[in-house]
């Protein structure tokens, strides 16, 4: 499950705090209450391997390469923003020699960052001298016979991105991308929490395809231009939006700052037309509100560059109303960056563990929470099925940590990691590079979070049919929020018929 911001969210959203305040420091000062015990506790999913072998011919070897968290984000899985083809530097009718020396600067490329990152080419799982020839020369004879047959002119380059994009592909990972240089700028910026287009947030709408409006920004074109929650973007400047991943269809809804862009959307089964200005926003994934019993609630859509701020600044007018306990929702929650996620865990956990990543080589890294937070005050989490990823770490280290109750359905079981290695023509590499796992040992991937209280929504209703524009959930309806009320001391009573 992804949220976008235009389609975005994204995680995709990171020009990255990149330099936490943790850096370079052990946060939790060897003071590790876990130390003694075994968190795998017999459940590695890597247990029938020869680590030793493995960790021999690790290419990550001369470095370690977790050794400033901050300064090298690991991200949780999201879809990343793409957009089909790239902008043209070599046009149609060059010869295949060009194709060829392109090719060549590649693997150039790749030996020169490798050998910058501390990796050995042979016997890492890189390509062998004779593989490289073939790549070369295979590559060569396809750009060559495309240019000399094919009916109409063709961009090398754009040819030669498809083949980059297609290697990544390969492997199967849908959370794997290649992204060219424009693409990868653009999730880098995306991933700071702020980003250029209509001002929607949108996922991938089941019954037409397209874009499902899923929040309207007060201070973006498309809420100016009117468009709602529940509207379809089926079509951006008269290209048909349906049949499209969401990764790809928000490249055609955003643009440059300033640029219009021409939105054909669904509304009750109507077609409607707006052109709208595409602005830069700030995405809010944080919204707060004092219930009956003094009890804070706090609704997180995702965790971006914005979202450690929002959430404390939340949390800290919460607590100046006079707030006893706190209601965390992350339901529909899709992730997000885990170092915003382990600083949000910092405000709510005392000093412990609150997940450790570890690859395929065996090498861990650990999260720690400190004690600087200082929150004492009960909390319940809500979850669903599309709660995944970084909101399961979050609601699972509570509930492992014994510091909170989870409430809600089982979560969705994305317990994996990627990681970006850009590469020096300013492309780069989003692959899934480690399991994580719980303060306990657990790892979720696959299995997800179970709930304390498993609690259903009434039949027919998800948690996008209970919620208004500003996310707060009809309580009438919200069995979920009902049940963490309830364990909060506050028991719901329905309003009398009239």
């Amino acid at each position: 499950m992804s949220n976008f911001n235009d389609f975005q969210n994204q995680n995709q959203n990171m020009n990255q705090d990149q330099q936490g305040s943790y850096q370079n420091q052990n946060r939790y000062q060897g003071q590790n209450p876990y130390q003694s015990q075994n968190p795998y506790q017999g459940q590695s999913p890597y247990q029938n391997q020869n680590l030793n072998q493995a960790q021999a011919q690790n290419p990550y070897q001369a470095q370690n390469p977790y050794q400033n968290p901050y300064g090298q984000p690991v991200y949780f899985p999201q879809a990343q923003p793409k957009k089909k083809g790239g902008a043209g530097m070599f046009f149609g009718g060059l010869g295949a020699g060009v194709a060829l020396m392109l090719v060549v600067l590649l693997i150039v490329v790749i030996h020169f960052t490798a050998a910058d990152k501390g990796t050995t080419y042979a016997g890492s799982g890189a390509l062998s001298d004779e593989q490289a020839t073939e790549l070369v020369n295979k590559v060569g004879m396809l750009v060559a016979d495309i240019q000399d047959r094919y009916y109409e002119d063709v961009d090398t380059e754009t040819l030669l991105d498809g083949a980059y994009h297609g290697v990544v592909n390969a492997m199967g990972d849908k959370y794997a991308a290649y992204m060219n240089p424009e693409e990868f700028a653009a999730f880098m910026e995306d991933n700071t929490g702020t980003f250029v287009g209509i001002g929607v947030s949108v996922t991938l709408d089941t019954e037409y395809g397209g874009a499902h409006v899923e929040e309207v920004y007060e201070t973006g074109g498309a809420y100016e231009a009117g468009l709602q929650y529940g509207d379809v973007i089926i079509k951006a400047d008269g290209t048909d939006l349906t049949a499209m991943t969401l990764d790809e269809l928000v490249r055609y809804i955003r643009g440059d700052e300033g640029t219009s862009v021409t939105i054909t959307y669904m509304r009750d089964g109507q077609e409607q037309q707006a052109s709208i200005v595409r602005k830069k926003l700030t995405t809010k994934t944080v919204r707060s509100k004092m219930l009956e019993g003094n009890i804070g609630y706090i609704y997180l859509s995702g965790f971006e560059g914005a979202t450690t701020d929002q959430f404390r600044e939340a949390l800290s007018a919460l607590k100046d109303q006079g707030m006893t306990s706190l209601i965390l929702d992350l339901r529909n929650n899709p992730g997000g960056r885990v170092d915003v996620v382990t600083k949000i865990a910092d405000e709510l956990l005392p000093a412990g563990v609150v997940t450790y990543f570890e690859d395929k080589y065996g090498n861990r890294e650990t999260y720690y929470s400190t004690d600087e937070g200082d929150f004492s005050l009960p909390i319940v989490v809500l979850v669903n099925e599309n709660s995944a990823s970084a909101s399961e770490l979050l609601s699972g280290a509570i509930q492992a940590r014994d510091a909170g109750t989870v409430v809600g359905t089982q979560t969705f079981g994305k317990g994996i990691a990627q990681t970006t290695q850009p590469y020096a023509d300013g492309s780069a590499l989003k692959v899934t590079t480690d399991y994580y796992f719980l303060p306990d040992g657990t790892c979720i991937h696959g299995v997800g979070v179970t709930p304390d209280y498993v609690v259903e929504l009434p039949e027919g209703e998800v948690f996008a049919t209970i919620r208004g524009d500003d996310f707060m959930t009809d309580l009438s309806r919200d069995t979920q929020l009902q049940k963490a009320m309830e364990l909060l001391g506050v028991p719901y009573t329905a309003p009398a018929a009239q």
